[in-house]
């Protein structure tokens, strides 16, 4: 039986074929932290005696949580995150007003198609929107930054397949809702639903990234 869409970027990701419920430690071609978290890494870090991040060219961070920035104290902590990135050389830094930090990523072409990503936020899963695979990980994110990778399962993938159109009036986030209480959250939590089916090709951009933040936990691939 061939792969889905996940096991193949986890494979990639792992160097050798992956199979569901496998413990396995892939190395991203992406990291991503916001500002609500970057200076807890920091702070993490200097905990490690980590002086330098894995590949910190593959580092994203996005100043998007507070903006407009409304106090001095919020001001600072952007400050102290850009040093921050400096200092460990981030490759890719957003500042506040730049946009939300998990489309700004795939608006400038750092997300593609088969790319795995991990992230301290949950939100990473719009990234299935162009066929990649983003896996949050939470304050794990920081043993990612010093070392590269941390240990997820292989999760289940669920195949959904979308036909004809919706009414006017009716939006991706209607369908989301339609589909979460069909599969429900058992079933959801810890699942990648690969997209597919004829009706895939009537979702929009924005449609996509609507539907891939439909899992609770892991990830989502938009697949036409």
């Amino acid at each position: 039986m061939g792969k889905t869409i996940a096991e193949k970027i986890l494979s990639r990701a792992v160097g050798q074929p992956v199979s569901p419920g496998e413990i396995v430690f892939p190395y991203p071609d992406l990291i991503t932290v916001h500002d609500g978290h970057a200076m807890n890494l920091k702070k993490d870090l200097d905990e490690f005696g980590a002086k330098k991040m894995w590949h910190p060219e593959r580092v994203i961070f996005a100043c998007d949580h507070h903006a407009p920035l409304f106090s001095l104290q919020e001001a600072e902590k952007v400050k102290s995150t850009r040093t921050f990135a400096r200092e460990f050389g981030i490759g890719h830094f957003f500042e506040t007003g730049q946009g939300n930090g998990h489309i700004v990523p795939m608006e400038h072409g750092l997300v593609r198609p088969g790319m795995f990503a991990f992230a301290y936020d949950i939100h990473v899963t719009n990234f299935g929107a162009v066929g990649a695979l983003g896996v949050p990980v939470n304050y794990d994110i920081s043993t990612v930054c010093a070392l590269g990778s941390v240990w997820i399962e292989v999760p289940k993938t669920l195949r959904i397949n979308l036909v004809g159109k919706t009414y006017p009036g009716v939006s991706a986030r209607d369908v989301a809702q339609h589909i979460i209480r069909d599969v429900g959250d058992e079933v959801a939590n810890y699942t990648v639903f690969e997209y597919g089916g004829p009706g895939i090709t009537n979702v929009d951009f924005s449609g996509r990234m609507t539907l891939c933040n439909l899992p609770i936990e892991v990830g989502a691939v938009s697949a036409i």
